[in-house]
């Protein structure tokens, strides 16, 4: 789906691009990572919020951290 030139993605669709189950999805929700938008009872999130999050994820993934 996509409005003003804003890609939508289900969650389904978004759990498979982040490669996490749906509850951690639904966790970073609750956390504000993520805003849900429910429409007709559906709920989807912008592709390019689920890009940048991806990017966040690997970048902190080639973070060394030390003790």
């Amino acid at each position: 789906m996509e409005i003003n030139g804003r890609k939508l993605l289900t969650r389904e669709m978004a759990t498979k691009a982040l490669h996490v189950s749906s509850q951690t999805l639904r966790n970073w929700e609750k956390q504000g990572i993520f805003i849900p938008n429910r429409i007709m009872g559906r709920v989807f999130y912008w592709e390019d919020q689920i890009e940048a999050e991806i990017e966040r994820l690997q970048s902190n993934k080639n973070k060394t951290y030390h003790r």
